[in-house]
């Protein structure tokens, strides 16, 4: 069920309205109504409905601005304005504001009112299903991120058979070519702690490695895997060649900023160890750099 909330300083124009149509069959409650501008401010904080039928002439504060102050309080409250008369400069305040409609009282109908209301329950209904949709893409993203250090972790054990890897291409990792090259990302902790709460390092690290899978995402041949600590690994995997040498050495050594223009944190990016594989079963260098890792 949705709030709404009904503001008319003419007392039988409010009784009208609220009897008019059905609230409960557009599943929308009533949480409350008032004559006054001043008391459907305080009815508004005590509610916060998502929805306010008013009046646009009211007295000492109209509904214009009585609108204004209902969006700053709650940004996404929809308004449907209720006037005597249509009046132009009215209406363009009200185009501004983004009211869902502005209706004639002497014209005013059950299915005038209801079409309104339908109006605002849509665009209500709309941005709830975005949010849940960008709520189930952080989640999917969330599982992701989980699946791929469990794919990394199961890696540097030495895991590397068909098996392994299937998971990997699952997660749309795909390592074609034989040499490969590990760098670290690292957070300076101690430019962190000058701007942050210790508890905000997680989220840190998160950023740093959104950034950095960002970054890999566009060449291709680099993974980024969260690390347990504040760490964030990169996997290069390129052809064999001194083009590809340069490449991989080209990200030691770096250093940037990142997370806020406001509050920057530096980070280091060195390159760790570089090593071929055959692909089958590890041999001695592979074992050895894994054991880097641990």
């Amino acid at each position: 069920m949705y709030k709404v909330l009904l503001i008319d300083d003419d007392v039988p124009m409010l009784d009208y309205v609220r009897q008019l149509i059905d609230w409960e069959a557009l599943r929308l409650e009533p949480a409350g109504a008032t004559h006054s501008s001043e008391l459907a401010l305080d009815l508004f904080r005590g509610t916060m409905p998502d929805l306010v039928v008013t009046d646009i002439g009211l007295p000492i504060m109209d509904g214009i601005e009585l609108a204004r102050q209902f969006r700053a309080l709650k940004p996404d409250v929809r308004i449907i304005f209720l006037t005597c008369y249509e009046d132009v400069a009215y209406l363009k305040q009200a185009f501004h504001l983004e009211a869902d409609d502005y209706l004639i009282k002497d014209e005013l109908s059950p299915q005038k009112l209801e079409e309104a209301l339908r109006k605002s329950l849509r665009w209500l209904k709309g941005k709830e299903e975005s949010l849940e949709r960008h709520k189930f893409r952080q989640d999917i993203q969330r599982n992701k991120d989980v699946l791929k250090q469990k794919f990394f972790e199961q890696i540097v054990r030495g895991a590397v058979g068909e098996e392994t890897m299937l998971f990997g291409e699952r997660l749309h990792i795909r390592w074609p070519h034989e040499r490969f090259a590990l760098a670290l990302v690292r957070l300076d902790l101690g430019s962190a702690f000058e701007r942050y709460a210790c508890s905000d390092i997680p989220l840190l690290q998160y950023a740093v490695y959104n950034i950095a899978e960002e970054l890999a995402g566009e060449r291709g041949t680099i993974t980024a895997f969260l690390s347990g600590e504040e760490h964030v690994w990169l996997v290069f995997n390129e052809p064999a060649g001194l083009a590809a040498e340069r490449r991989i050495c080209g990200a030691g050594g770096r250093q940037g900023e990142t997370v806020s223009e406001n509050r920057p944190v530096r980070c280091f990016c060195g390159r760790y160890v570089g090593f071929e594989t055959d692909r089958g079963a590890a041999p001695e260098r592979d074992r050895g750099a894994r054991q880097l890792l641990l």
